[in-house]
């Protein structure tokens, strides 16, 4: 019979080790992560290939790398090795995400739209991989689709997802999306939006949530607006974008120029090249 003394004694080696344990794996997914970020996926792998235990957070930073750079073939070696692994990596829904976003990004149409169909929890990460996707392909009907979709299961859109849509209704001709929607649209709508107002709606969710106009939402509403002569919404989205950069300032002059406001165009361009920004 051991004696209390050799029962603690034994408790905190166990304990030692355990947290020796966690201290290397911290070490080594900083170690990861850095690889990743600096596009050395080749040693990243060979890193996660020694490793005695890894979680499902080090095959989401790898095929993050991947997603870095694109790297297709990479990525399909690590998801067999996650398939591999067994359904605690592959059922995980982090890990399910991931894979989602790293097909999307490499462009693999039908494996992303396959994973994502079977997806059991669909979050905002995995709907706006598919519906950038979609805009990718020229598929905005789709595109738009999906973010109805969305919308009816209760996720709104967020800085990166409205881009996407507001991309897609200007690739059409917009009263095309009204007719190809317009069932979706009466649930979340009224059934008399025309094209234009569905175009506005993407701008007011954006409002309601309370979503900053960083320069990707910004310049996707400017570019919006800009597509139907609406010069004064034009205006009103420059002045509250949080930080302008030299693609929205030529946008706005673009806008200018186009609707016949020469001398606005050009006195924009002054106040542009004494702000320091070059066309």
């Amino acid at each position: 019979m051991k004696s209390p003394q050799s029962h603690h004694s034994i408790t905190y080696q166990e304990d030692g080790s355990r947290n020796e344990k966690l201290v290397h794996k911290s070490h080594y997914f900083r170690l990861l992560r850095s690889l990743c970020k600096q596009g050395k996926l080749e040693e990243a792998t060979k890193l996660l290939n020694e490793m005695e235990y890894v979680g499902p957070e080090f095959y989401g930073e790898l095929l993050q790398g991947c997603v870095y750079e694109r790297h297709l073939q990479l990525g399909q070696q690590i998801h067999a090795k996650i398939l591999k692994s067994g359904d605690f990596f592959a059922k995980n829904e982090y890990i399910e995400t991931k894979l989602v976003i790293f097909y999307a990004k490499c462009d693999a149409f039908n494996v992303s739209n396959n994973l994502f169909a079977r997806l059991r929890k669909q979050n905002v990460f995995s709907w706006v991989a598919i519906i950038g996707l979609h805009c990718r392909n020229n598929m905005s009907e789709e595109a738009l689709r999906k973010f109805i979709q969305m919308l009816e299961n209760g996720i709104l859109g967020d800085n990166f997802v409205l881009p996407n849509v507001l991309k897609a209704y200007g690739a059409l001709n917009y009263v095309a999306f009204g007719k190809c929607v317009h069932g979706h649209v009466l649930k979340l709508a009224s059934a008399n939006l025309c094209a234009l107002q569905q175009g506005k709606q993407g701008h007011t969710i954006s409002i309601l949530s309370g979503l900053d106009l960083d320069n990707i939402l910004g310049t996707s509403l400017i570019n919006f607006y800009a597509k139907v002569g609406l010069v004064n919404d034009v205006e009103l989205i420059f002045d509250r974008l949080i930080e302008k950069d030299v693609v929205t300032w030529n946008l706005l002059i673009s806008c200018y120029a186009q609707s016949g406001q020469i001398d606005k165009a050009l006195d924009l361009s002054r106040l542009m090249r004494l702000k320091g920004f070059r066309f």
